[in-house]
């Protein structure tokens, strides 16, 4: 949206540029009570404004116009489109990062069970001694394992 705005607040001109198939909007962004004049074709630095009609920001610049002495030139940029991309991202990063961590929990549990075989296969079979079963023994362990680990000790 572009629009050419007298020194007195009154838009003078508006130009808006729709999107295919995109209805007439009658959104406009709520400009401040004074807009900065510049000096030349210069652009002031953008800035976010509030919006009317479904449309809750705007980013805009303006520039005073030399053709029209006082008249300043707004141009004004809806900011939707890149809240709601900027939320989709945002609850897309959420949900990787949960199943990310969720990911590593697992490995890590599996990881953990695996290591703890051999000491409950140990743990097995003194109990069994301890029942009474004094033919169980305990397995020779390589040291590869954590049982042959601590065996070569």
């Amino acid at each position: 949206m572009t629009e050419l705005v007298g020194s007195n607040g009154t838009v003078l001109a508006a130009c808006r540029v729709q999107q295919f198939g995109s209805n007439n909007s009658t959104a406009r962004p709520v400009l401040p009570a004074s807009l900065q004049k510049t000096v030349g074709d210069n652009p002031v630095q953008p800035y976010t404004v509030e919006g009317t009609g479904g449309v809750s920001r705007f980013r805009v610049t303006n520039w005073s116009e030399n053709s029209f002495p006082g008249d300043i030139v707004v141009f004004a940029v809806p900011l939707t489109e890149t809240q709601s991309t900027l939320s989709a991202l945002l609850l897309l990063e959420l949900v990787i990062s949960l199943l990310v961590v969720a990911a590593t929990a697992l490995l890590a549990f599996l990881i953990i069970r695996i290591s703890l075989r051999p000491l409950e296969r140990m743990g097995a079979v003194a109990q069994d001694i301890a029942a009474g079963d004094l033919t169980r023994r305990v397995e020779p362990a390589t040291p590869g394992t954590e049982i042959g680990r601590l065996a070569w000790r």
